[in-house]
């Protein structure tokens, strides 16, 4: 949704949508998550993952404080989130902890092709779902008169959150603390790096007060 906003000249949508959905994410998801079921929270994340966030958009509003996100603002923000997902892997490879009963979730096995004819599928129909969630807000934000942010920082925040609020909310029921909220803390670091950062790479520009 983002990369495609940015194409297609709305990069306030795209920006609306990085900062909307971390709002979303908290506000939202989280809260209805603790309704359905009280979660505990690992010290690992509140000691580890938490203050990384917290350093992540603390860095990402200052790459904007002069009202502009330009093409190396795009590009630090990339490169930052390569280098996340690998710190992320490296830990992950180094601790080895696996979850107990994981084995009986796995899914069976698939032949290749097929798998990789429903990661084809899938992405079209996730491309074209982009295409119209952007053109259906950009519409939006002319018929009632307001700029492209509000309706990202609204609308759209809220549609491409809600993978993220069925996620969180069944992790939640089935007792999964570290999934619900470790999906939360993930996301909102991936829109800050990935989401904020693909605009600017794609069309540079000024960003509204």
């Amino acid at each position: 949704v983002s990369s495609i906003a940015a194409y297609r000249g709305a990069p306030g949508l795209s920006i609306g949508n990085a900062v909307g959905s971390n709002i979303a994410n908290i506000a939202l998801v989280l809260g209805l998550a603790v309704l359905v079921n009280p979660l505990k929270v690992n010290k690992h994340l509140v000691h580890k993952e938490l203050p990384l966030l917290i350093l992540l958009m603390v860095a990402a509003g200052g790459l904007v404080w002069d009202r502009e996100l330009g093409r190396i603002d795009g590009i630090v923000l990339l490169g930052g989130l390569f280098g996340l997902i690998g710190w992320i892997v490296w830990d992950g490879l180094r601790s080895r902890e696996i979850p107990e009963g994981l084995e009986d979730e796995l899914p069976g096995e698939m032949k290749t092709t097929t798998a990789l004819l429903w990661v084809l599928v899938g992405l079209a129909v996730l491309l074209g779902s982009s295409e119209l969630l952007v053109w259906g807000a950009k519409s939006i934000a002319r018929s009632f008169g307001v700029t492209e942010r509000v309706i990202g920082l609204t609308v759209v925040a809220f549609g491409t959150s809600l993978p993220e609020l069925a996620a969180t909310v069944v992790a939640a029921k089935r007792n999964e603390h570290d999934i619900a909220v470790g999906n939360i803390v993930g996301s909102n670091m991936f829109n800050t790096l990935g989401v904020l950062g693909l605009p600017g790479v794609i069309r540079p520009g000024a960003v509204e007060d």
